[in-house]
């Protein structure tokens, strides 16, 4: 995804949020891996791994759909719109 949008990706803020969000996600991921695989670690804490990555897995999915199918120009062409005086519609 980087290398598609480049040097125009500072300018993608909406895009750029969206691949933090990912890479936060997958940090959580790991981090909550790490601590259940832990010695110290209760016996629940595996089903509760599992479920937290399932749910994440989702949320990352949802990011990495909506990086090609949003509405990010639409809504940026409306708030410039609104932002310029005229009158939307």
């Amino acid at each position: 995804m980087i290398i598609r949008y480049r040097q125009g990706l500072q300018r993608r803020q909406l895009v750029l949020g969206r691949l933090v969000d990912c890479g936060a996600e997958l940090f959580a991921i790991g981090a909550v891996l790490s601590r259940a695989a832990s010695p110290a670690a209760p016996a629940e804490s595996i089903a509760l791994a599992e479920l937290f990555c399932r749910q994440a897995r989702r949320r990352i999915a949802a990011l990495r759909r909506d990086l090609y199918a949003n509405d990010d120009l639409e809504n940026y062409r409306f708030a410039r719109t609104l932002l310029d005086g005229a009158s939307p519609g």
